[in-house]
């Protein structure tokens, strides 16, 4: 799916506005941000002048070209321009028409005509971006370049209705930065990393970024966590956005070819990506236990598995498939196992203890379902008395395997910071 940012961005805009804990401050900038140890002081300029915020943490989501990063002094990894490329936005009816389905997108390949470019569609209302680097871009100045002939030849049809609306180039890169934070200032987004466009990794890498690093946050300033945990966001993230961005590359590659004019092939991988989308697994960081230290994992295939630092495995609580399993996770560590499970008992005392907040959920006669015990059971691939622990991001934590305290209080502190290894 491709969606225009001046599309997505209202519909973030109205969800922000909508929380009470969110302002959204327009027509201003930072011109510094600063940790002073304790806290972090954020320069703002506005039409008025200068302003100062202070909190004890900053995300910076300031873009590729990050000011905050460099004046952090952190470097990246990888290449910062592999190809300068082109976006032509124009509307017309040629996706509808052509394939029946307006959300459809053109993978056009003619050494004859424009070379290789993708024709996508940008929304509902016939608005389309022709992408890549045509060939004509290698013979000519892009402003003497007519992008409306270009489209056309693209499409293949010289009396094609197309209404141009902008051109201009932008860098292909492909890269990851060496930290995602230092002290308090923490970043995210395009600030950590930049990817190839082809499969749509970096924006997804990017949202489950902060989703890694939304709970962690939250509880170290709620403070049943220990600052600690906040490391395990590079530990955990990083790997992913390394592992995602080589295979950004490896589609890259594929279309425009190692130099940039070809033999070309498309990767299914380009196209299907499930095991990329959701089957990554978090090895290193606030996780107990983790058997792997091999960070990588099938793109084309997600098979589901309750193993720790996976995501935790859907199944239907009801029988008539309204919520599932996933949606148990979000704002506390979760506790599962069959009802009576001795091991989810102490799991439960160990938070307690901890001050940790937790729902348990059981399973089978007298719990919580017992529709689902079966279903359960089998994805999770759990015994009577073991307990499967899963954070708010919906990754599994830890398997306990019996009531020993010392298992159940070495997963929670691996869970809070507190005896973190990296």
């Amino acid at each position: 799916m491709l969606c225009s940012q001046d599309v997505l961005e209202p519909i973030l805009v109205e969800a922000a506005e909508a929380e009470d804990t969110v302002a959204i401050e327009l027509g201003k900038s930072v011109s510094s941000v600063q940790d002073v140890g304790k806290e972090v002081v954020v320069s703002i300029t506005n039409d008025e002048g200068q302003e100062e915020v202070r909190a004890k943490y900053v995300i910076a989501a300031d873009g590729a070209s990050s000011q905050v990063r460099e004046a952090l002094g952190i470097r990246t990894t990888g290449e910062q321009n592999l190809q300068t490329a082109v976006s032509v936005l124009f509307r017309s009816p040629v996706i509808r028409k052509r394939t029946g389905d307006p959300a459809s997108f053109l993978y056009i390949d003619n050494p004859d005509t424009v070379g290789a470019v993708v024709i996508a569609p940008v929304d509902a209302e016939d608005r389309v971006a022709m992408l890549g680097r045509p060939l004509v871009m290698d013979r000519l100045p892009f402003e003497d370049i007519d992008w409306t002939a270009q489209v056309r030849s693209a499409i293949g049809d010289p009396d094609e209705s197309v209404e141009l609306i902008d051109a201009r180039t932008w860098t292909v890169g492909a890269w990851v930065a060496d930290h995602y934070s230092r002290g308090r200032i923490l970043l995210a987004g395009d600030a950590v990393h930049v990817m190839p466009p082809y499969g749509g990794f970096n924006q997804n890498t990017g949202i489950q970024d902060v989703h890694n690093l939304a709970w962690k946050l939250s509880a170290v300033l709620e403070g049943w966590a220990d600052p600690a945990l906040l490391a395990t966001y590079d530990a955990e993230r990083r790997p992913v956005a390394e592992f995602n961005n080589a295979e950004a590359v490896r589609n890259f590659r594929s279309i425009v070819g190692n130099s940039g004019t070809g033999p070309r092939s498309f990767r299914q991988e380009n196209f299907v990506h499930p095991g990329l989308d959701i089957g990554f697994r978090y090895d290193h960081g606030a996780v107990a236990g983790v058997s792997s230290v091999d960070s990588s994992w099938p793109v084309g295939e997600f098979v589901p598995t309750a193993a720790v630092g996976e995501r935790a495995p859907h199944v239907w609580l009801d029988a008539e498939g309204t919520r599932s399993t996933l949606d148990l996770f979000g704002r506390e560590l979760v506790i599962l196992a069959r009802h009576g499970s001795p091991a989810a008992k102490q799991a439960a005392q160990s938070a307690s203890d901890l001050h940790i907040p937790y729902q348990s959920i059981s399973f089978g006669p007298a719990g919580d379902y017992i529709d689902a015990e079966a279903a359960w059971a089998d994805a999770y691939s759990v015994n009577d008395d073991e307990a499967v622990l899963v954070r708010p991001d919906g990754h599994v934590l830890a398997r306990l395997t019996n009531s020993d305290p010392s298992a159940a209080d070495q997963a929670l502190l691996a869970y809070t910071g507190r005896a973190v290894t990296i």
